[in-house]
This record gives structure tokens, sequence and C-alpha cells, in this order.
């Protein structure tokens, strides 16, 4: 008996042996990656491009049309009631119509929004307003700080020196460039406060 166990004991170690073998040889298959579904609609758009900006179509529409730049979560619901389109609806799911409809909705918005709403009231130029988005408004944002450097508004000069522009403090936070770490002043020539008491003593 003791010689057969003896006999039967290697065998799992040669078993694992060829196993590591074969596992050497094999490849492992990368993990598929499952795309989340969200819904049944076999012409649902997971991505929806829309006034230059690649919008997710898995976001309801209030939201999707909030992350394009100059569009906020009030103005957006604005817009949706305007177009008519369900706001529980994802974005994906709209069809052109309704997109075109939405489209529509926001080159017109200033004749449907209160004159607070939009982000561009009594232009210079012109003395309109407006509501610009995307490009357009980093362009203008632009444009008006470099318009209050030229003529020297005190909010240009700081724009220019790389300062806070809002009157906040700048002694502890903001700190920028190689001057930065705190500067003790100098002591008087006779010496600290603190060190004349002992003396007195």
């Amino acid at each position: 008996m003791a010689e057969k166990d003896k006999a039967a004991a290697p065998a799992p170690a040669a078993e694992k042996a060829e196993k590591g073998k074969k596992g050497a040889t094999e490849k492992k298959e990368a993990p598929q990656q499952k795309i989340k579904k969200v819904s049944d609609n076999p012409d649902f758009k997971y991505i929806v491009h829309l006034l230059n900006t690649d919008i997710k179509g898995d976001l309801k529409v209030e939201y999707a049309l909030a992350s394009i730049k100059g569009i906020g979560l009030r103005t957006a619901a604005a817009i949706v009631a305007k177009a008519g389109v369900p706001k529980n609806k994802y974005m994906g799911d709209l069809d052109d119509a309704q997109i075109a409809s939405v489209e529509k909705a926001i080159a017109t918005m200033t004749e449907y929004v209160p004159h607070w709403m939009v982000n561009l009231q009594n232009d210079l130029e012109t003395g309109d307003d407006s509501h610009l988005i995307g490009q357009d408004l980093l362009g203008k944002n632009r444009d008006n700080i470099n318009l209050m450097r030229m003529i020297r508004t005190f909010k240009g000069i700081r724009h220019e020196m790389g300062q806070r522009v809002r009157g906040q403090r700048t002694r502890a936070h903001g700190r920028q460039g190689l001057a930065v770490g705190v500067i003790k002043k100098a002591e008087p020539q006779g010496g600290s406060k603190d060190a004349k008491k002992e003396d007195k003593k």
C-alpha cells in the first residue's frame, strides 16, 4: 500500500507542470467592454452632433444641452420647452426633426427668454442682446479682456499681471511664480521686546 501511495503522489505535480506549459502558450483574451444599453430604439445615437459640439446620447435632453458651452440648466429647460421636446427623453432618442427644432430654439433664444437670461446684453458694437455659444463665447470673452487691457482699466491691468481681478485678498492666496514663501521682517538692532523684558527682570 505504501509503495502505491508514493507512486500516486507525484501525479498532481506533473499535472500542474503541464497546465503551466499550456497557460504559457495560450494567450488570455481581453474582457470585452459591454456597451450600456440605454434605449430599445434601433436608431439610438450614442453621439449627437449639435452646434459644433459632440453630445453624449445617453444623457437626458436638458442635461445633454447643458454640456454645450454657454448653455446652463435653466437655459436648457427654456430651450426644451420652446422646442416641444419631452425633457425626460434621452438625447440619442431624438429624431432629426426634433434635433433641428432644438437647434432652431437655440438660435432664436433672444425672442422668447427674458433680457437678463442671455449672456451678452447691450453689445458695445450693436447695442443688441444676443446669446453666444461655444467658440463664439470664448472669442468674445477674449476680445473683452483685450479691450480692458488696451484702455488700461483696473480689471485689464489685473488680467495683464495675472492677478486676481474681483477684489479677492492676495496676501495668502493666489501666489504664483518664484516669490512663494513667507518673508519675515528683520528684527530691530536693540533685539526683540521679549529679550528686553527678560533683561529687566
